[in-house]
């Protein structure tokens, strides 16, 4: 992680039309950011949650957390952005014919890891402990 120099960032987000430490905060998440993506086991297995959260956000939310950190001549368009995330999303988020079958699988209480998973990892996630407890007695065949 990067070492940041108040005045510096003080400079910078004044060139920039930010406030120091909101910007301070930005490079700071993306630090973080880079670094989960950058490292070999966290980029594959960790998922960050709320990318439907926009949904949530209000005119009013804009104005007081949003508005304060953009550059007076920036404008944001909620209606705009939340029809660009949601069509990024469903572009992202095209499952595979398996991933779907496994999914209507699982909704109906049924336990198929192997339309997903091989060899080993099939043997381990056969057993895994949320699923056998999300399932209850339904993944041994019993309903």
């Amino acid at each position: 992680m990067a070492v940041y120099d108040k005045s510096l960032l003080g400079r910078q987000a004044a060139k920039l039309g930010f406030i120091r430490d909101t910007y301070e905060k930005a490079l700071r998440l993306t630090d973080v950011l880079s670094f989960i993506n950058s490292d070999p086991l966290l980029k594959d297995t960790l998922a960050l949650k709320g990318g439907t959260a926009i949904n949530a956000l209000t005119v009013r939310k804009i104005r007081t957390d949003l508005q304060p950190v953009l550059r007076k001549r920036d404008w944001f368009d909620l209606t705009v952005a939340q029809q660009r995330v949601s069509e990024y999303l469903v572009e992202l988020i095209n499952l595979a014919p398996a991933e779907e079958e496994f999914l209507v699988a699982f909704r109906a209480r049924a336990w198929r890891p192997e339309l997903l998973f091989s060899d080993e990892e099939l043997e381990r996630v056969r057993r895994h402990p949320m699923a056998i407890w999300k399932l209850g007695d339904s993944i041994y065949g019993n309903h």
